[in-house]
């Protein structure tokens, strides 16, 4: 699915997105600041997806960002799992916490949250779009966020080998054990982050947000 991208020649700083949810405020914020930017996003809701591409069409960005409707795990191979995806009660059609992990959280500050749709999802390994970029043209990733309620650690896992072409990254850390899953602690991405060459920059270790900066 990555092998025939095309990237226009004015392209000096290629960004990932990993998790745009509805309106990809980092994808919007990259490409408006940086008209030398291209942006490649995952998303595994169909409503979202649509929403992004109406986003990004009005912005006339079209050229310059890449869209992917699936998820991102540490996997072997491309691989179709479920995926929750939930609503809540404040926001319609916000399904920002949609994860690879059903939901368990029901109830937060006076919104009811619910899973409404059980999808079945097809999940790739972050590493194979890093396989097919030139990196004769490109020597790094200018930045790589991640946003996935609860996976953040298996997609940092899956690109370890290439960690050296990724300066900065933003990742969700904790997801405050709303999720069925047992590493739900954020001291779990900041000890394998800083064991592999990354300081913490921004965000206390037990913050739901880090962003981490390579090391020379």
């Amino acid at each position: 699915m990555f092998e025939e991208i095309k990237i226009p020649d004015n392209i000096t700083d290629i960004y990932i997105d990993v998790g745009l949810s509805h309106n990809a405020p980092h994808t919007v914020e990259w490409l408006s600041s940086n008209p030398n930017a291209f942006v490649f996003g995952f998303e595994p809701v169909k409503k979202n997806c649509e929403r992004v591409l109406d986003i990004i069409k009005n912005l006339k960005f079209e050229d310059r960002f890449k869209l992917f409707q699936c998820a991102v795990d540490n996997v072997d191979k491309p691989e179709v799992k479920n995926f929750y995806i939930t609503c809540n009660s404040q926001v319609e059609g916000d399904h920002g916490q949609s994860s690879l992990y059903e939901l368990t959280l029901k109830n937060s500050q006076g919104c009811e949250y619910w899973i409404d749709e059980v999808s079945s999802t097809l999940c790739v390994n972050l590493s194979q779009l890093f396989e097919v970029i030139d990196w004769g043209r490109f020597d790094s990733i200018t930045c790589l966020k991640t946003d996935t309620q609860g996976n953040d650690l298996n997609i940092m896992k899956s690109i370890q080998s290439y960690f050296h072409r990724v300066p900065f990254i933003k990742c969700e850390s904790y997801t405050f054990n709303h999720y069925k899953k047992n590493d739900d602690d954020p001291k779990f991405i900041y000890d394998y982050m800083t064991s592999n060459g990354y300081k913490l920059s921004s965000g206390d270790i037990g913050s739901a947000d880090h962003f981490y900066t390579r090391l020379s």
